[in-house]
């Protein structure tokens, strides 16, 4: 006995009813995952770590923020020259203006959510026998896929960015006064998801003598001076994931395989030419 059910128009309407069930499933669940950990390893906030955990739905994102080991951090923030403070604020301006310019997890939830929609719609012309139906139905769960694995993650990381070289560092509100950055990254791929290890270093002006500020933005402070003790270095590693009920898309090409559909109309007429003309 198959397990393959013949093809029927009950059969159609059952593919048809699990798509809408899983799609709606998906939609009240969590979409993506983030868990980022991060640490001051040189310099005078070292050794305070950050650790956070950010889920996201199709309307909001929940984060969870725990920091370890702040005396250092806290101290740090305080101590910092003021001087500054007005570079800050112009910088602060300049971020914020472009921050409002791209949105794109918001775009690529948007476009998620469109295809949750064409996925089942596909089934319904699939059920109606309409012509390459099951073509179109294969390119949207393959696109669909897509939008969880990689581009809602991509765009996670494309709008964390947002054209700051520092956007890792946990003291945005002073990335301006970071003098001589280095910066490295790395990205991996892994089955539902990407991995980012990302380091930073550079030279704080708020802990530099205000009668210094003009030589250390010049060049970089001479090893073992005083100057040099505001060296700062930070590295962080995230992975964004897609939520685990994501997974259910993978209930749909077992449902394709044992609830199986016929040829339309158009491609048995067109198969039975082929016949023909042979």
């Amino acid at each position: 006995m198959s397990l393959r059910q013949p093809p029927s128009n009950l059969s159609s309407w059952i593919r048809v009813f699990v798509a809408a069930f899983i799609a709606l499933h998906i939609t009240q669940s969590a979409w993506l995952v983030v868990e980022f950990d991060g640490a001051y390893t040189e310099g005078r906030p070292a050794p305070t770590e950050f650790h956070a955990l950010i889920a996201m739905d199709k309307d909001q994102t929940l984060i969870d923020v725990d920091i370890e080991k702040a005396t250092s951090f806290l101290l740090y923030t305080f101590t910092r020259n003021s001087s500054v403070d007005g570079i800050e604020g112009t910088t602060n301006q300049e971020d914020t203006a472009s921050s409002e310019e791209t949105n794109y997890l918001e775009n690529s939830k948007s476009l998620t959510l469109l295809f949750l929609v064409l996925l089942v719609l596909s089934e319904i012309l699939l059920a109606l026998h309409v012509r390459f139906a099951m073509q179109i139905r294969a390119s949207v769960w393959a696109i669909t896929l897509l939008c969880f694995v990689l581009i809602m993650p991509i765009a996670f990381i494309a709008d964390l960015g947002d054209g700051n070289q520092n956007y890792y560092s946990s003291d945005n509100d002073n990335d301006s006064s970071y003098l001589h950055p280095i910066t490295k990254s790395d990205m991996s791929l892994y089955s539902f998801g990407i991995s980012v290890e990302m380091e930073y270093s550079g030279y704080d002006l708020g802990l530099v003598a205000a009668e210094n500020h003009s030589a250390v933005i010049e060049s970089p402070p001479e090893p073992g001076s005083k100057d040099a003790q505001s060296f700062i270095k930070f590295e962080s590693v995230f992975s964004a994931s897609t939520g685990k009920n994501i997974n259910s898309l993978f209930i749909l090409p077992l449902m394709w395989f044992f609830l199986s559909s016929g040829q339309s109309k158009g491609e048995k007429d067109f198969d039975l030419k082929i016949m023909e003309s042979e």
